[in-house]
């Protein structure tokens, strides 16, 4: 479409930056680690649903593009779910504990 043409152009408050290829494991890590500290006290689901949740307000994504970075990141092993005799939880490990 020749309405497309340049486009990239006429983008003077560069909000090119928030497309999803800008957001890495490691930003996202550390956003979650500030929003809810080493241990989310929760549940399987309810806790990865939090923490969807919180990468999608914070990084301005789709429900879909932030599960798909919650599993990428649960995949790299910068957060996990764990399970203990008092309960479970999510790990969120501190960036340089990763």
């Amino acid at each position: 479409m020749a309405g497309e043409q340049g486009s990239s152009e006429e983008d003077p408050v560069g909000t090119q930056a928030l497309e999803p290829e800008a957001v890495t494991l490691e930003r996202a890590a550390r956003v979650l680690h500030e929003v809810f500290g080493p241990l989310l006290d929760a549940d399987y689901l309810a806790g990865k649903t939090e923490l969807r949740d919180a990468v999608a307000a914070r990084f301005e994504l789709s429900q879909l593009a932030a599960e798909e970075l919650c599993d990428d990141l649960e995949r790299a092993d910068r957060i996990r779910f764990v399970r203990t005799a008092e309960g479970a939880a999510w790990h969120i490990p501190s960036e340089g504990a990763a």
